[in-house]
């Protein structure tokens, strides 16, 4: 989680990202809307319709980890009670003390 907050932190290019997808999704329905009947029309929308599969990766990793991020602090953010720490006492030193660390 803790890549992911940097990862957060550091993206500068979301608000870009977003409003490029912005663009292109009008540019798309201005398209649909002039008509699809001729090869041009077609190739364009094939165009802009690439362009927009080039960004939606990159937008879709970054509200993953912002969601992972979201979860994580939720999951963390009660106290945990006398048992539950532990077991994670336990946990943790029985990983420790493993070969397979």
């Amino acid at each position: 989680v803790g890549e992911a907050k940097y990862y957060l932190r550091s993206e500068t290019n979301v608000e870009l990202w977003r409003a490029e997808l912005k663009r292109l999704i009008e540019a798309i329905k201005k398209r649909q809307a002039e008509g699809l009947d001729e090869i041009d029309s077609l190739m364009t929308l094939r165009a802009l319709c690439r362009e927009a599969m080039r960004i939606i990766p990159d937008l879709a990793y970054y509200f993953r980890e912002k969601e992972r991020v979201r979860r994580f602090e939720e999951a963390t953010s009660g106290a945990i009670d006398v048992e539950a720490r532990r077991l994670l006492a336990n946990l943790i030193k029985e990983m420790m003390e493993s070969d397979q660390l």
